[in-house]
């Protein structure tokens, strides 16, 4: 069951990561500054019922509830991290866009 949770693991960060590139992306010049806002707040809000769905899968799989928690928090790291690659990559190459 360890390679089942680390394949949820897995599939959530990486997941988390195409989140971040949105985020990054909604918050470029090149577009209205509430966009930015307002895909933030609703990758947020989505993010909640992803944890817990996460943490759910974990559980019934012999993982504590500490540690299921501690893992769908992690599954959100490169999330922030990509937001701001992927900012910085559209405000240096946006007039290729």
């Amino acid at each position: 069951d360890f390679r089942k949770a680390r394949l949820v693991f897995t599939v959530m960060f990486f997941h988390s990561a195409a989140e971040g590139i949105a985020v990054g992306v909604a918050f470029s010049r090149q577009l209205k500054s509430q966009f930015g806002l307002y895909v933030s707040l609703l990758l947020a809000v989505h993010n909640v019922p992803e944890g817990l769905a996460v943490a759910l899968v974990l559980v019934p799989r012999g993982v504590s509830a500490p540690l299921a928690a501690l893992i769908a928090i992690l599954t959100s790291v490169p999330q922030p991290l990509l937001a701001v690659a992927s900012f910085l990559f559209v405000e240096a190459f946006g007039f290729l866009l």
